[in-house]
């Protein structure tokens, strides 16, 4: 249960003191809550800097940004209270990329009840758990002691976890003594046949012995640190050679002995398997399934991903050596030459082409596909100079291509068409070039990149909202901004709705939403506002790819539509549904999928802001 807390932050007439003690009490409030994230605050103050500098930061009743979060959980800056945190349910994995430029899974620590180990996930093996039974290293009372129950080998807890085979990988925990000096990890694969044992000597803080299971994973980069009250977090990194490896913790009774007996007592916290070679800042988890997604994908600055549901069609996204894989001419695929947009030696090779006239493609045949989708691709020159991608449809013969032109640079490129009984094809021309993240989505745009191995994986749908903020909402008058990234280019067939937000009283009858609508014809903004099962106001206006921010202002007499400093639209309203809950990117009542695009800012004021208001407030 989170806790309300009231703060009082001041007049916003005292200048730029005010957004910094606004920052100041926000993030105190976020970091006081457990496993909760804060990052971009030099972002988040240009925000707030630029609201408070035309007059509205102190007129917002809801501020949301891409700024602090926790699993289920994006936290409102004003009124910086649980009232207008955001719920985000997704319930599957999924990727963004970070601040470094880099695709990382969502979170990072691919290991699920990072400090629970009397979950479920955790199988327990002549082992018990009590929680909670020791101070942890972050000064919470969350670590946990493991007592082993039967004599002889195998005291243990471990958990499974997907991998990429080639893929190097981290794995941490956190271990203290209790009445045992020997602490064994042991890292495996699902076959049992190649792994690793390390023994670690808890009371001398030093590694005491390593071996190895079959030609084991190649490790590197063991490590003890030592952290306070006789904490020390133990780390090594492995490649994997499967598509799973086992995390495997034991309690041992001797150096080099794999064994225990009972009453061998000792307390685990903050396990973590990341991708790289070395442990990052420990990210504490528990399903995994439900982290916001802050995505550094625009620049320096993070926005909001929220994006519908995706399925890649595409297995062995990343091992493009698989015999899935179909390798025409002189294609010649190698594994792991390249540093990868994710930031290890993940990426390959493709070579073979000679000169202009010869090429090197792999392509995939895809059957029983019948509808528009978007095949998409991470390129960079190794000394090719263009690169192709072409969706050929098998019952027309039509061979959609895009060529691009390769830089040194990765670049994502994607090709949206109908591919029905027909292939994929990735080809360079004149030279090498290196390949990472193939991915096939049913729709006519591509979205983030979902790794997959030996069979398809889908992405839920990002569910953000918040229900029962009727007091943050004006019920007789008002404005909504939105500043956005708007990336969907033109589509060839059928129109796509894709909500930026949707604010309702739970039903389609009553309503306020904005959508971006795409059809072969136009691209435009629409605001409609329902009440009573009847359309009380409508604005759409033509708007391209690139940044927006729109308000919407409404009040009896009028709505007003402006989008980067021009006031675009004003119609009648003849009345204002009564409205409570808030759906941001996505909606649950009124159609069209979820937005697929990145949210700087949202922001809701109770009043009906002027002209001169909402044209400063979305001048770019």
């Amino acid at each position: 249960m989170q806790i309300s807390i009231s703060i009082l932050v001041g007049n916003a007439n005292s200048g730029i003191s005010y957004v910094k003690r606004l920052i100041r009490n926000f993030k105190a409030r976020v970091l006081s809550y457990p496993n909760s994230i804060f990052e971009a605050e030099a972002c988040l103050d240009a925000t707030l800097e630029e609201l408070n500098g035309i007059g509205l930061l102190d007129n917002a009743s809801l501020i949301i940004t891409p700024n602090a979060y926790n699993e289920g959980i994006l936290y409102d800056v004003i009124p910086n209270t649980p009232l207008g945190d955001m719920d985000v349910v997704r319930a599957t994995t999924a990727t963004r990329v970070n601040a470094e430029g880099l695709i990382e899974v969502v979170p990072r620590n691919l290991l699920t009840y990072s400090e629970q180990f009397e979950n479920a996930n955790w199988v327990k093996n002549r082992i018990t758990i009590t929680s909670n039974a020791t101070t942890s290293p972050d000064g919470t009372t969350t670590a946990d002691l493991l007592d082993t129950t039967a004599n002889g080998s195998g005291s243990s807890v471990t958990q499974n976890i997907n991998s990429v085979s080639g893929t190097r990988y981290n794995i941490s925990l956190f271990v203290k003594r209790n009445n045992v000096d020997f602490f064994l990890f042991n890292i495996v694969n699902s076959a049992f046949t190649n792994g690793v044992r390390i023994w670690f000597n808890i009371n001398t803080k030093t590694i005491s012995s390593t071996s190895n299971v079959g030609s084991g994973l190649n490790i590197s980069n063991t490590l003890v640190e030592e952290y306070a009250d006789g904490w020390l977090r133990l780390s090594t990194s492995v490649i994997a050679d499967d598509s799973l490896i086992r995390a495997a913790f034991f309690i041992t009774n001797a150096n080099g002995v794999f064994s225990s007996i009972i009453g061998d007592k000792v307390y685990l916290w903050g396990a973590q398997l990341d991708q790289g070679s070395t442990a990052t800042e420990y990210y504490p988890t528990t399903t995994r399934l439900n982290i916001p997604r802050i995505d550094y994908t625009n620049g320096i600055c993070p926005s909001i991903l929220v994006e519908p549901q995706r399925t890649n069609l595409a297995l062995y996204s990343e091992e493009f050596d698989n015999a899935y894989w179909t390798k025409d001419g002189t294609a010649v695929v190698t594994a792991n030459t390249t540093i990868s947009p994710n930031g290890t030696l993940t990426a390959y090779t493709v070579s073979g082409a000679t000169g202009t006239s010869t090429t090197n493609t792999i392509r995939r045949t895809f059957i029983g596909l019948t509808t528009t989708h978007t095949s998409s691709v991470f390129v960079k020159s190794l000394g090719a100079t263009t690169f192709s991608i072409n969706n050929r449809n098998g019952i027309t013969g039509a061979v959609p291509r895009k060529i691009v032109t390769l830089t040194s640079d990765w670049q994502r490129v994607e090709l949206s068409s109908i591919i029905q009984d027909g292939q994929v094809c990735f080809g360079g021309s004149d030279g090498d070039f290196a390949i990472y993240g193939a991915q096939l989505e049913a729709g006519s745009y591509p979205t983030s990149y979902i790794p997959t191995i030996a069979s398809t994986v889908t992405r839920n749908a990002d569910a953000i909202y918040k229900i029962g903020i009727a007091d943050l909402i004006g019920q007789t008058e008002g404005t909504f901004f939105i500043d956005f990234q708007n990336k969907v280019n033109e589509i060839t067939t059928g129109v796509v709705v894709r909500m930026l937000y949707s604010i309702t009283d739970g039903t389609n009858n009553n309503r306020f939403s904005q959508a971006i609508v795409r059809t072969p014809t136009r691209n435009y903004t629409d605001i409609t506002i329902r009440s009573n099962n009847v359309t009380v106001s409508n604005i759409n206006v033509d708007t391209p790819t690139g940044r927006f921010k729109i308000a919407v202002s409404y009040k009896i007499g009028a709505t007003k539509m402006f989008i980067n400093g021009v006031l675009v639209g004003n119609v009648g309203l003849s009345e204002i549904p009564i409205i409570n809950r808030l759906f941001l990117g996505c909606s649950s009542t009124s159609g069209g999928e979820n937005a697929n695009v990145g949210i700087n800012t949202f922001l809701i004021s109770k009043t009906a802001l002027t002209d001169a208001e909402c044209v400063a407030l979305t001048t770019l």
